[in-house]
């Protein structure tokens, strides 16, 4: 296996974690796994997503665009993870990839007594409780 880069950023802005995920992504090198929280609250679009659809969602948070696809997603007491790295062609598909990540987080936070299962569902909920295919779940929040 590889060299990874490892950040910790801490709790930041939500432009400025949209903004570092961009740089990362738009810099070649060690493929780069960054570990961030949101303060204040983001709400993070996908990139297909128009803004003024979200205008009126209620609560004190930034709303910002993702480089990525998706569904909105509320991110508030959390911690956030961003995984950049070069693909070649000949790689598994994006989902294969996907799931990897997610089981590799899961078994890192099962070895620290957090107990973690993936959720099973593409259903967009606007709240600290929503989570994407494949997220883990502690018992009681997203991860």
């Amino acid at each position: 296996m590889g060299q990874l880069r490892v950040i910790h950023s801490g709790s930041q802005q939500p432009r400025f974690n949209m903004a570092l995920d961009d740089a990362l992504l738009a810099t070649p090198g060690l493929p780069t796994l960054r570990l961030y929280g949101w303060r204040p609250a983001g709400l993070s679009l996908g990139y297909f997503q128009r803004f003024d659809a979200f205008a009126g969602v209620p609560g004190d948070h930034v709303i910002v665009r993702r480089a990525t696809g998706g569904g909105a997603i509320y991110h508030a007491e959390e911690i956030t993870f961003s995984l950049t790295l070069d693909l070649p062609a000949s790689e598994p598909g994006i989902i294969a990839w996907y799931r990897g990540v997610h089981l590799a987080a899961k078994k890192a936070m099962m070895r620290l007594g957090i107990a973690v299962s993936f959720a099973n569902t593409r259903n967009i909920q606007l709240c600290t409780a929503k989570t994407a295919l494949g997220a883990s779940r502690a018992p009681d929040r997203k991860i």
